[in-house]
């Protein structure tokens, strides 16, 4: 995940910028929901 922060384009706009988190976090909501909370 940090690679990921690292790694963005210098010139990125805010708001492609909150989108990409956004996207990120939602992947990460449906890992969990598929491996299940208890992991």
């Amino acid at each position: 995940m940090f690679e990921l922060f690292r790694d963005m384009p210098e010139g990125i706009n805010e708001e492609d910028g909150v989108a990409i988190i956004s996207a990120l976090q939602q992947e990460c909501i449906d890992f969990l929901s598929r491996i299940g909370k208890d992991f």
